[in-house]
């Protein structure tokens, strides 16, 4: 499991940081290893006011309608979080279907819309970015063990 994280503030600095990485296993051929890809996952702003289990957002357009359509800069550029996804999901799908590469296989694991409809659960007034356990990441295990049982069984079947 890896990612580069969401501490850039520009797309190009995102996208060189994912080459990078994906560099790494470009000199290490383990074509029998799976690299599963995660997601940036979004914070929340004002997150100190959630203090007790909220019900989680309906859907993503009101997370759009919260977080992202208000015609400013977000904090911490959780604006460019999307953005960062499409790019590494496009570049499994790109590592996917390349025939000459010999290196692991790529996965994406997707957190990030999920974990987005739950604005309650963040460790501090200042981070709404992380969360406490129980919480979002129980369900991002649940989500890991479900994927990989669905690979066992697609290599069952080939």
């Amino acid at each position: 499991m890896g990612g580069v994280g969401p501490h850039f503030h520009h797309v190009a600095s995102f996208r060189e940081q994912l080459q990078n990485f994906v560099s790494f296993f470009k000199l290490h051929l383990r074509s029998n290893d799976i690299v599963w890809l995660r997601t940036v996952l979004t914070g929340h702003e004002n997150c100190k006011d959630e203090k007790t289990p909220v019900d989680p957002l309906a859907n993503f357009q009101e997370y759009r309608d919260i977080y992202r359509n208000t015609g400013k800069e977000r904090w911490h550029k959780w604006d460019l979080f999307e953005k960062y996804n499409q790019i590494i999901e496009a570049e499994v799908i790109k590592i996917g279907r390349d025939k000459s590469w010999y290196g692991p296989k790529f996965e994406l694991f997707d957190i990030y819309w999920m974990t987005a409809l739950r604005r309650d659960g963040h460790p501090f007034d200042t981070d709404c970015l992380h969360y406490l356990l129980p919480g979002p990441t129980d369900w991002w295990s649940h989500l890991f063990y479900s994927n990989l049982n669905e690979l066992a069984n697609l290599y069952q079947l080939s």
